[in-house]
């Protein structure tokens, strides 16, 4: 019986292998795109015609390894300009599912989006509210938009009647609604 010293070699490039799959995979999860100013402009324009007041974006990024679109320093502006802003967030995520683009009558699926420490205050006046009210560009859509579901974590909600006086404030909120075959769940 003869003993023989071990070839740690093959070993060595095993794990050699593995720690690099590893640090690839956590990179392209990791990995932020930022698609800079003139595309979050854009979008700060596109979505401030939708519902009629002034959007802010302070930046625009894809998430590579997730495939969702981030936009970070969000705000929507008040009724007027004088108004305090009706909704604030910290950080908006939005994953879409790409594939249902690329069909004859295009649907834009939105599967998820994600807010994180948000402030949305809603106020109400003799003339109205201030909640945001989409409205469609003009003429027929391009494609279907279908929103699944919405979640929001560390956040405020705040709701002031200037009418009756009285006001409701819910710190520390999070919700989820979820929309399934045509039923909002909250």
């Amino acid at each position: 019986y003869e003993i023989r010293p071990r070839d740690w070699s093959s070993d060595v490039c095993s794990s050699d292998l593995s720690v690099t799959v590893v640090l690839a995979v956590a990179v392209v999860v990791t990995l932020r795109m930022d698609l800079g100013p003139s595309l979050a402009r854009l979008v700060e324009q596109q979505a401030s015609v939708r519902i009629s007041r002034p959007v802010h974006i302070g930046a625009l990024s894809l998430q590579l390894g997730r495939g969702r679109v981030e936009a970070r320093d969000i705000l929507i502006e008040g009724r007027v300009p004088t108004d305090r802003p009706f909704l604030r967030a910290a950080r908006v995520s939005v994953a879409l599912d790409w594939s249902q683009l690329v069909q004859r009558r295009p649907r834009l699926i939105v599967t998820d989006i994600e807010a994180d420490d948000w402030q949305m205050l809603v106020e109400r006046f003799a003339d109205g509210d201030s909640f945001i009210r989409f409205r469609s560009p003009g003429g027929p859509s391009r494609f279907d938009t279908d929103v699944r579901a919405i979640r929001g974590t560390h956040g405020q909600f705040a709701f002031e009647d200037h009418t009756a006086p009285w006001s409701i404030l819910a710190p520390n909120l999070d919700i989820a609604v979820t929309n399934q075959i045509g039923r909002a769940h909250v």
